[in-house]
């Protein structure tokens, strides 16, 4: 239409503003239903829940399809990992200054009396509880 209306009388002028005003609609509504199409698609990524380590869900507290938030303390599912055992402890207050990253340690288990298991503080809370005034650490 803009190259048929350089010739003087073949298009009207009015006619051609009408054309540009539907492009300018259409292309408006092309522009607005790729960024619906790109918020569902980020949408599409809060649906995904990965956990830090590889491991099978034991328990299930939601329902497919339930709103799930932050006003509940419940956590949506458990999950356990069967080939890596991490062990949480509290550390008196007294002992938490001596505690450094990757320092070694050694514990025994009841099930198997005079076996000992060695291993490494992988990660500490580094705050005190308030309640018993201990330190948290993982080892793994």
């Amino acid at each position: 239409m803009v190259t048929a209306s350089k010739t003087t009388g073949a298009v009207a002028d009015i006619e051609l503003d009408r054309a540009k005003s539907a492009m300018e609609s259409a292309k408006s509504a092309f522009d607005a239903s790729k960024a619906g199409t790109a918020h569902s698609s980020q949408l599409q990524k809060y649906l995904r829940l990965t956990a830090p380590f590889d491991g099978i869900i034991t328990q299930r507290n939601v329902s497919v399809g339930a709103l799930a938030g932050t006003g509940s303390n419940t956590p949506l599912f458990m999950m356990a990992q069967s080939n890596k055992l991490r062990l949480t402890l509290s550390l008196p207050e007294k002992h938490a200054s001596s505690v450094q990253e990757g320092m070694p340690a050694t514990f025994t288990v009841s099930s198997q009396p005079g076996k000992k298991f060695n291993a490494k503080l992988s990660r500490t809370s580094g705050l005190l509880d308030q309640q018993d005034r201990s330190l948290t650490l993982s080892l793994t």
